[in-house]
């Protein structure tokens, strides 16, 4: 199947193909894969198929799942398909996801709800795509949908979009830790604007010319189309993430990303962000003319890229280049050029593990905590700085290992979730690998995968 857009979340993973029809597949609780619960089949052990397969965790709480891909139905969205169509961009959090649905560029949502993150006005779960409200209104949302959004980002509990000719951001779900932006840490069942920078009046003054946007699971990132191209970061800021030098503090509003070692951000912000990214304690970011990549925030498992696992990083540090880590121990590559990396086409980062896509071939490298093959590097080493991922397997399930095809390149996209990583390659194929407990990588399996495995519709 060729695969226009993809997106991971906690267990599950969702994608829009060239008919722009929408799929997911994965841990099925909550409603998250929009299917009602109605097409969900799977094979058993024994050979036989199976409708709402389940799975019991060691603590016996009871999962549901499919490995097997299933049309999100329509639902609220608009359309003659009983399924969901007409999709141009998808966002995946914990659980739930949305969708921009048509020629009106509205936002529809699914799955679990609890803290409003469906943006419908209501705290619970739907188990198939609802409408969001757009702004000032707060009920009959499929009357008044969300509209005219170029980029949407979904993460824990909270989603946020880039809405209008001049590009405001919105976000909705839960607001603790001032992850919302809008200068208040309260739960928001329908969208409301972001603030700008020092705003006391989020309406009068509202954050613009928004670039790109991302949400973390405790805070928000977007880069900014002004003068200097900076960062702006807002929410948890408790592991160093936001990068503006200040240990400890959330912010309810925009506050700018700092530069390598400065000491004050709005002296010296980060400038020319090309793309954000945010892990579970830690945010990265691609800048500057030669396109560096940056990493900030926790450490513990090498996740920044910097040969550290033991400093939590308070502004952006330069990722090494791989094989830069045998010399010493724990030792910074930010101060000689050549050892960081450069010309980065994209990064992404799940919950204590970060990939990137760079040099002249598109190649995929991955790095931080290894469990469940996340890497993709056919190991089981937490890894501090850079490695190759490799190529994996082939369309027939068998382990590619020849030396010309041996790693993953011609990537146009990477999309990690919390313990997984996925990749959409020039051929419009993806691949995924790492947790497959719910069969979340979609090839038809409950295997974790320590190379990539083809998706298989």
């Amino acid at each position: 199947m060729s695969i226009r857009a993809l997106d991971a979340g906690i267990n599950h993973t969702c994608a829009i193909d060239f008919s722009r029809k929408v799929y997911c597949w994965g841990g099925a609780n909550k409603g998250s894969l929009g299917d009602d619960g109605k097409m969900r089949k799977c094979e058993l052990e024994d050979g036989s198929s199976g409708v709402g397969c389940e799975y019991k965790n060691p603590s016996m709480q009871t999962t549901r799942y499919t490995f097997t891909p299933v049309s999100v139905l329509r639902g609220e969205a608009p359309g003659t398909s009983e399924y969901l169509g007409d999709a141009t961009a998808i966002a995946v959090g914990d659980l739930f996801a949305c969708a921009v649905i048509g020629q009106e560029n509205a936002v529809y949502c699914w799955g679990h709800g609890s803290s409003g993150q469906l943006g419908n006005g209501e705290r619970k779960d739907h188990d198939r795509p609802v409408a969001v409200c757009a702004p000032g209104h707060t009920s009959n949302c499929a009357k008044n949908p969300l509209k005219d959004v170029t980029s949407i980002t979904a993460a824990a509990e909270h989603v946020c979009a880039i809405v209008g000719k001049d590009k405001k951001a919105y976000c909705w779900g839960n607001g603790s830790n001032g992850r919302l932006g809008n200068g208040k840490s309260d739960y928001m069942l329908t969208p409301v604007v972001v603030c700008n920078e020092n705003a006391s009046d989020c309406d009068a003054d509202p954050l613009v010319n928004v670039k790109s946007i991302v949400a973390g699971n405790y805070l928000t990132c977007a880069a900014i189309s002004d003068e200097q191209g900076r960062g702006l970061c807002w929410g948890d800021g408790s592991s160093n993430q936001l990068g503006n030098n200040n240990q400890d503090s959330n912010q309810a509003i925009p506050t700018p990303i700092c530069a390598q070692g400065a000491s004050d951000c709005s002296e010296n912000p980060l400038t020319q962000v090309h793309q954000i990214a945010i892990g579970q304690s830690h945010t990265c970011a691609v800048a500057g003319p030669e396109r560096i990549a940056y990493c900030w925030g926790q450490a513990r498992y090498g996740q920044i890229g910097n040969n550290n696992d033991i400093e939590n990083m308070k502004t952006p540090s330069a990722i090494c280049r791989p094989g830069t880590d045998d010399s010493q121990d724990n030792w910074d590559c930010t101060n000689d050029p050549s050892k960081i990396v450069k010309s980065v086409q994209q990064i992404a980062t799940g919950y204590v593990h970060t990939c990137a896509v760079f040099d002249s071939n598109h190649q995929a490298y991955c790095w931080g905590e290894s469990f469940f093959g996340r890497l993709g590097d056919n190991g089981s080493q937490n890894q501090k700085v850079p490695v190759k991922v490799y190529n994996g397997y082939d369309k027939d399930g068998y382990a590619i290992e020849d030396e010309e095809h041996l790693w993953l390149t011609n990537v146009k996209k990477l999309v990690l979730g919390s313990n997984y990583s996925c990749a959409i390659l020039d051929d419009d194929t993806a691949k995924c690998w790492g947790n497959n407990q719910l069969g979340q990588l979609g090839d038809k399996e409950r295997v974790n995968m320590l190379i990539p495995s083809i998706v298989g519709f």
